[in-house]
């Protein structure tokens, strides 16, 4: 986009054991209202070639199933949701009884 910052995105990667390649995992993304859809999707274009050329089996990441528009934006781009995999999450206070579980057992 000639040098202007329309957003940022982190990307993450690491050895998929299920596919036996590399995954990029989208770690948190962000683009200006006025740029989203058609730069949005140039930007995600070259994701795909950075993938290829590294030889990526997979590219994932997450979208609130409230997002609707985000959703049919990523099916459009050839993304598909995925309804077998459960999303888990533990807050801090979780995390402490676990260890805290831990440090009673040992």
């Amino acid at each position: 986009m000639d040098g202007v910052r329309i957003g940022y995105a982190n990307l993450f990667s690491h050895f998929f054991l299920f596919c036996g390649a590399a995954r990029y995992f989208p770690g948190g993304h962000y683009v200006r209202r006025q740029y989203r859809r058609r730069e949005w999707e140039a930007h995600c274009s070259g994701g795909g070639v950075i993938g290829m050329e590294r030889d990526c089996g997979r590219f994932e990441w997450i979208a609130l199933r409230w997002n609707e528009s985000a959703l049919k934006f990523y099916e459009n781009l050839g993304a598909r949701v995925l309804n077998e995999w459960a999303m888990l999450r533990m807050d801090s206070t979780g995390i402490r009884n676990l260890a805290e579980a831990r440090q009673s057992h040992d």
